[in-house]
Parts: C-alpha cells; sequence; structure tokens
C-alpha cells in the first residue's frame, strides 16, 4: 500500500477531470522551461529502450518469468504512450511484481532474492 502512496504523488488528475487540461499546460510550460528537467527527460528517452529490451528478453526462461516479463512490456508500452490512466485492470495485480523507478520514471521489475 505504501508503494501506490508514493506512486500517487507522481499523479496527474485524469482526463475526466475539468482541471487536466489546466494542470498539463501548467506542468509543460514549467518542463519547457527547467533545463534541468528537459536534460533528465532526454537521458530518460534514451536509457528507455535499453532498458525494456534488457527486462524483456532477459529472466530465468520459467513461465511465470516470461508471464511477467509480458505484462510488463505491455504496461511500459501503456504508460509511455498513453499516460498511467491507460494502464489496465490486471494492472492492480501485476504491480506487486513491479516497482517504481525514479531514475525512468516507470515501473521495473522487482528483484527477488534467493536464498543461497
Amino acid at each position: 500500500m505504501d508503494r501506490i502512496k508514493k506512486f500517487s504523488n507522481f499523479r496527474i488528475p485524469p482526463p475526466s477531470d475539468p482541471d487536466h487540461k489546466i494542470v498539463m499546460a501548467a506542468l509543460g510550460l514549467q518542463a519547457e522551461m527547467d533545463i534541468g528537467n528537459r536534460l533528465k527527460l532526454r537521458e530518460v528517452n534514451e536509457r528507455l529502450p535499453y532498458f525494456a529490451l534488457t527486462r524483456a528478453e532477459g529472466g530465468s526462461g520459467f513461465p511465470i518469468a516470461w508471464t511477467l516479463r509480458h505484462f510488463f512490456v505491455e504496461h511500459l508500452d501503456r504508460l509511455i504512450k498513453m499516460g498511467p490512466f491507460s494502464l489496465p485492470t490486471s494492472f492492480n495485480v501485476i504491480q506487486s511484481f513491479l516497482t517504481f523507478s525514479k531514475q525512468l520514471l516507470a515501473f521495473d521489475l522487482r528483484e527477488v532474492l534467493c536464498p543461497a
């Protein structure tokens, strides 16, 4: 539940909210004026394809790893192209296997450490 609260700090009003357009315009203007933000966005855009490729092609080969990576790719694609409000209801289940990466502004597969 704490993960959801932390992620909700990054949320914007949904498209159905009357304030959505105003907030998006203000965020866009602020992002254009902030050189640090532009540099961060450029860095994310450069790293994201490699990030997605390593997550999609890696794994143990077990069926559950393949399934999680399949959903990861789908949810990442939706998040990038249409925003967080486009995530399907299956995300409610899959999100427990993900963690939000502030570096990449996207969800990442949670690392599971197996006892040796």
